[in-house]
């Protein structure tokens, strides 16, 4: 599910998914320092394009790190959404420079994971690209640079998948309890309830 707010209040959902505030794992990732160690666990995917390996090799440095959360991010760790945010963070944000940072925070809470990815670029404007992207269907396989794939990953999506502001900055949200409401949701309704009393 995609979303799009001028701000998340970042505190509330940390709260929402009784998460500590500080990040459980906080990395800048410069793509051309990750060391890549063959074989690459490439998560599924059977063609990757080379200049993406240290994608993956990230992926299997936090699984490493967070080991002891291995059952709470496992939903995001294997899902093609944060592949398809790094993707695009590299490819757009960061015109695919090696050098520029990705800032990705992993939150582990006791009722769900938030992750923040933000890259080095201008931002874009989500709800145009998404738009443009939404008749084309590209199945289900592979990576498709240029097309729009990984928005369209990201709106099949069960995972909460929020774009804030100018676009820089995405979040991913595993909430674990079934049937929550996303906190960020629950504004919105508030907003339009007050609305709709006001008429």
């Amino acid at each position: 599910m995609l979303f799009a707010v001028e701000s998340l209040d970042l505190q509330e959902e940390l709260r929402a998914i009784e998460a500590p505030l500080e990040p459980t794992l906080r990395r800048i990732v410069i793509p051309a320092e990750i060391r890549i160690s063959h074989p690459i666990n490439t998560r599924g995917f059977y063609h990757v394009n080379p200049n993406y390996y240290w994608l993956f090799a990230f992926l299997s440095e936090v699984e490493s790190e967070l080991s002891e959360h291995r059952e709470r991010i496992y939903c995001i760790l294997n899902s093609n959404v944060i592949v398809a945010l790094l993707e695009n963070a590299f490819s757009w944000g960061n015109q695919r420079d090696p050098r520029r940072p990705i800032l990705v925070e992993f939150y582990v809470g006791r009722t769900g994971v938030l992750v923040r990815i933000q890259d080095d670029g201008p931002g874009f404007e989500y709800r145009h690209v998404v738009g443009k992207y939404h008749d084309q269907d590209f199945g289900d396989c592979g990576e498709f640079e240029n097309t729009g794939y990984g928005l369209r990953v990201m709106d099949r999506s069960s995972l909460n998948i929020i774009y804030e502001g100018k676009g820089d900055t995405v979040y991913i949200i595993d909430y674990f309890k079934e049937g929550a409401v996303p906190h960020f949701l629950l504004q919105e309704q508030q907003a339009l309830h007050k609305v709709g009393s006001a008429q």
